[in-house]
């Protein structure tokens, strides 16, 4: 894994507009992005038509192209953003998908479906569910994105959140309960 402050370095020079330092700063992330990318993947139904590494490129290329580059506070900063992007790309993937199998002859297929316990739960509602969550918890919200969308894993998550990690822990537990009552209606024990 690269230098946290070269990184946090060269992502304040590039909001800057220097595009040299964007191009120092792709080899120095891609490893990582690639890796959150291919846990995100695994989530997915096989034959999904996005691969780990075209998911990283789209993302990427959606960091790149906004209007206004983010104020890049830090490494931390540009991961969790970097995770909101795949989220969304693996949600609009899932709803261009799901439109397309609305023909009444089409078979049911539920477009990308990720594993938490009570799962496999559709990606499309449980994006849904996150912004409703993120009104009340944008804790527990955030977290939930993190593990389920940035592939991150527990102790990354408190460290990128500033939280412990039993806390974490702790908060996507009732998070994944609170998710599972809202996506299916389950009772909550």
């Amino acid at each position: 894994m690269a230098d946290g402050g070269e990184i946090t370095r060269l992502l304040r020079a590039w909001s800057r507009g220097d595009g040299d330092a964007l191009e120092a700063l792709i080899p120095l992330v891609y490893e990582e992005l690639r890796r959150l990318a291919a846990g995100q993947m695994r989530a997915e139904n096989p034959g999904h038509t996005l691969s780990p590494t075209g998911l990283v490129h789209e993302s990427f290329l959606k960091l790149v192209e906004q209007k206004h580059s983010p104020d890049w506070q830090d490494r931390k900063h540009f991961f969790v953003v970097a995770s909101k992007a795949m989220r969304q790309l693996l949600v609009d993937h899932a709803r261009r998908k799901h439109a397309r199998k609305r023909d009444p002859g089409a078979p049911a297929e539920w477009p990308g479906q990720y594993q938490m316990p009570g799962a496999p739960w559709d990606v499309i509602d449980l994006d849904r569910a996150l912004d409703r969550l993120e009104q009340n918890e944008p804790r527990m919200a955030k977290a939930v994105e993190l593990r389920f969308f940035g592939g991150l894993n527990l102790d990354e998550i408190a460290t990128t959140m500033d939280v412990s990690a039993p806390t974490i822990s702790r908060e996507l537990r009732l998070a994944e309960a609170w998710l599972a009552h809202e996506i299916r209606g389950d009772p909550q024990d």
